[in-house]
This record gives C-alpha cells, sequence and structure tokens, in this order.
C-alpha cells in the first residue's frame, strides 16, 4: 500500500466509532452526535481517497499495457 497513514487513519476512525468511550458524549444534545458525524464523514473521505488513487493506477496499467501490444 502505497499510503498506510491512511489506513491507520480510517482504523482510528472506525474504532473511535465503535468505542463505548466517546471523547464527546452524545447525551450532549447535538454536539455529541456531531463527532460521530464527523467521524463518519472521515472515514468516507479516507476511503474514497484511496478508490481514488487504486482507479488511477488500474487506469495507468492498463494504459501501459495496451501500449505494449
Amino acid at each position: 500500500m502505497k499510503n498506510p497513514g491512511r489506513t491507520i487513519l480510517i482504523i482510528l476512525f472506525v474504532l473511535l466509532l465503535l468505542s463505548p468511550l466517546d471523547p464527546v458524549p452524545d447525551v450532549i444534545p447535538v454536539v455529541g452526535w456531531t463527532d460521530d458525524l464527523l467521524y463518519i464523514v472521515g472515514i468516507i473521505y479516507q476511503v474514497l481517497q484511496i478508490a481514488k488513487n487504486k482507479e488511477t493506477s488500474v487506469v495507468e496499467d492498463c494504459m501501459n499495457k495496451s501500449g505494449e501490444a
């Protein structure tokens, strides 16, 4: 994997989301839910960035192979 830091960040986001210990408790209206929402947005963003990088490398591989033929 080209960027192991991104994978570690995704794992940390998921652990924070699933953890019973919340940095901002959900009993605080709106603010408690907002931090959970930010974790979800962070996970989605990081996964999309990984997918974007993989898609680019797949396209480049296909173009390189078609140029060789």
